[in-house]
This record gives C-alpha cells, structure tokens and sequence, in this order.
C-alpha cells in the first residue's frame, strides 16, 4: 500500500517572522502628539485656548460644572446616559404647529444613524433606526458595439524606412505647459462654467440655518473652521479639501440641529468625507479620531459619516470659491502673488457664517480677485472677467465690501490659523499685506 502525504500551500503562507502585528496608526511619538492641534473649547466668549484639549477640559460650557468624558467608563449604561440628551435634533414647522420626530433603537445592537433625503425640496420621511447614543431627530423646514467577428490577422510587422519619427518635447517642457484647471479644454470651458454656475446654485446652504440651531453660534462654528484650517496643515491636505469639509458642515447644519458637545464631531466627520473625495492618499480614519485627542471614538466617526452621506444625499461633488477663484485668475493672466493673495481673501470668508453665506462661491470669488488686483494696484475688474463669468463690479460691490472689511481686521482676530498659513513663504507672504482704505468705485 502505497501512503500518501498531504502537502500545505507554502508558496501562500506567510512565514513566522513576517506575521508582525500592524501598527496602530493613532499611535506617535510623544513628540508628534505635541505638534498635534486640538480643538480648544467651544465657548461662548469666542475665546480659543491653545493647546488645551477638549477631552481633558470636562467643564460645562455654560455652568462650569465638571462634566464626565463621553467615552470614559462612569458606571452608566449606555442607554441611560442616551436617553438624557439627544446630540441632534430637527424641527418641522406644520400649520398645526412644530412637530418633532424622534428616533431611536431601544436594543442592545449598535445601529447607524441615516437620515434620507430624496432631494432639495422634499421633506425627510423616513429615518433608519438610530443608536440612541449617537442622534436623536427632529425635522427642519425651510421657506462600444461589438466586434464583427473577422479573425483576419493584421501584419503588426513594419520596415524601418516605413517607420515615423516624431519628436515630441521633453518631459519637463510638457509639464510645465500643462495646466491643472479643470477648464483646459477650451471646446468645453463655457459649458463646464456653466454647469458649476448652475450646481452653485443647488448646493447653497441656508444663509440663515444658525436661527435654527438653538445649542451652537457663530463662534463656535467659527473655532471650528480655524481649528480644520491647522488640521488640513498637519496632514498636508489640499486646499480645495478645507473648502469642501465646510461646504459639507453648512449644508448639514442647514437640515440638522446639532448639541455643541458634538459640533467637532460632525467637522472632523466633514473633513474625513472630504479628504476621501479629494485626496490620493486621505488620512486613515484612525488618523482623525488621534486629532480630536481621542475624544471622538472610530466608530462615531463611522456613524457619523453615514449620517451625513445621508442627509448630503451622497452628492459630494460641489463647486467651491477655490475653484472658482483659480478659474478667474487664469483669465487674467494674474501674477502668482495676486492669485495667492485671491486665494487668502477667499479662505477668509471661510470662518464668517454671516454675511458669507448669503453670497455664492462664485461671487465671493470674484470679489476677493478685484480686492487683491487693488490692492497690488492692478485692474481692478477687467473686461475679460465681466464677459467670462457675469459679473460686474456693481454686482461685487456688497460682497467686496465684506471681504474689505474682514482683511482690515485679519491682525485682531483670536484665531490666526489661515493668517499664519498664508505667512509661508510658498504663498509669498500675502497675510502681512495691508488693504488699500480706498474703493475703486
């Protein structure tokens, strides 16, 4: 009788030595976690301590009683400490009067939060079921053909005096000629302007959302744009990043109330959707939840993103001041500091909830570039701008006097985090730069 011998799969095994646990991301050097922004405290006094951290603060915001960490163990159910305060809420105003719709799950089992939109101008109707720790809801409404089956062979063989010669640039001359805007098609240029003109339109956020939330400001929204300014930073993110981790909060807080314990929650939430949709490489999830000083768990995180995918309706794709201001400037033929100093003027618009959000991107835009070319003594409003995009500058005239006077004031403010971005010497220095107390009008 002959044996047999089985014999394992070792050209698919991973030998002893290399099975290495993998490192925890969150996990750095002392050093790093001193580098690290933390969001300070989100007060009423508009006040910023630096580097103080949320999680280790424990102080009521109002009362200046000490709270419990939301993830530390007091000895309270889950279930209880969720049934006492709701994070989210959203109001339904009716004829009968303001309604509410609560929602949450009563077992055991972590489910996700998710609220649908089916879109701009219906109503939420149906809510999955909610972790009672994560959301509670109330409603907020608002005045090739195929091949012909030849099996002919072509003759792939060519004779050297029938070969081409084509001499093409070199590498670098061709980058250099490249652009990276989007509108580098010229047969396109007019419709793709005129398609982002249009979807501006449709992804504008309430200019008067903050009536509605009855827990958060303007300041703390405010800190909390500064602070995403510093975390964009750390991580070496793109600048149209920043612009569409806020875009998202806006747009959120438009349809949702939202507890101001959880406010860093949904930016940091905001900024992870973001860096996914815009980066190559975004930050791990892990990577977010280190940043908030472990305040905020992954699986918020997680759940928190599922719910603001819903609310968004998935639709992530939003036109942006970035995008808009580069486009302009391109026309223009602008010189690299007044495109940064543009650049600058926009992201400053980025921490005012109001008057900003009453403008389109593609106004704010158009205002900064005619206040940077101003301010450099150039063209305030060139003709090829007002045939491109629209505008005039009477039309500009509001918004340029808000982002004239936020630039008069860029020195004073308690958070400073775009002003010192915009010190580096790769964006020529713009922040030191002062504003001319003349108008061209």
């Amino acid at each position: 009788m002959s044996s047999f011998q089985i014999l394992e799969d070792q050209e698919n095994r991973i030998p002893a030595q290399r099975r290495v646990k993998r490192e925890d991301p969150r996990l750095k050097s002392n050093v790093q976690a001193n580098k690290r922004p933390v969001l300070g405290a989100i007060s009423t006094n508009h006040l910023r301590k630096q580097p103080s951290r949320v999680a280790k603060q424990g102080v009521s915001y109002e009362t200046g009683i000490p709270l419990q960490n939301e993830n530390a163990n007091t000895g309270v159910s889950e279930k209880d400490a969720a049934s006492s305060k709701w994070p989210f809420s959203i109001h339904e105003d009716s004829e009968s009067g303001s309604t509410s719709l609560s929602v949450g799950s009563t077992n055991t089992t972590e489910s996700i939060g998710a609220v649908g939109l089916a879109s701009k101008h219906e109503s939420l109707d149906k809510i999955e079921e909610v972790h009672p720790s994560v959301v509670s809801l109330q409603r907020i409404s608002h005045d090739s053909d195929k091949e012909n089956g030849s099996k002919e062979e072509l003759d792939m063989s060519v004779c050297e005096s029938d070969a081409m010669v084509i001499e093409s640039p070199p590498r670098e001359e061709i980058l250099s000629r490249r652009g990276d805007d989007i509108f580098d098609v010229p047969e396109y240029a007019a419709d793709i302007y005129k398609y982002l003109r249009e979807a501006e339109v449709c992804h504008k956020p309430r200019a008067n959302y903050m009536v509605k939330q009855t827990d958060i400001t303007n300041g703390m929204r405010w800190i909390l744009v500064d602070w995403l300014v510093e975390v964009a930073e750390e991580y070496s993110l793109q600048t149209e990043t920043l612009y569409l981790a806020v875009s998202y909060i806006d747009r959120f807080l438009s349809h949702m109330s939202v507890k101001r314990d959880k406010l860093q929650l949904v930016g940091t939430t905001a900024m992870f959707i973001a860096a996914k949709y815009e980066e190559i490489y975004p930050p791990d999830v892990g990577q977010f939840a280190y940043i908030t000083d472990n305040t905020y768990k992954v699986s918020q995180i997680l759940r928190m993103e599922h719910l603001i995918l819903k609310v968004l309706s998935f639709d992530m794709a939003v036109p942006t001041a970035n995008v808009f201001t580069q486009h302009c400037a391109r026309l223009i033929n602008s010189s690299e500091e007044t495109l940064h100093l543009a650049l600058f003027l926009s992201e400053l618009s980025l921490l005012d909830c109001d008057p900003f959000l009453r403008y389109l991107p593609s106004q704010i835009s158009a205002a900064a570039l005619a206040l940077a070319n101003h301010t450099k003594n150039l063209p305030v409003w060139p003709d090829v701008c007002v045939k491109h995009t629209g505008y005039t500058l009477d039309d500009l005239k509001e918004c340029y006097i808000n982002i004239h006077t936020v630039f008069s004031r860029v020195s004073e403010t308690k958070q400073h985090a775009i002003r010192e971005k915009y010190m580096a010497i790769k964006w020529n220095v713009v922040s030191s730069l002062n504003p001319r107390q003349s108008f061209p009008w």
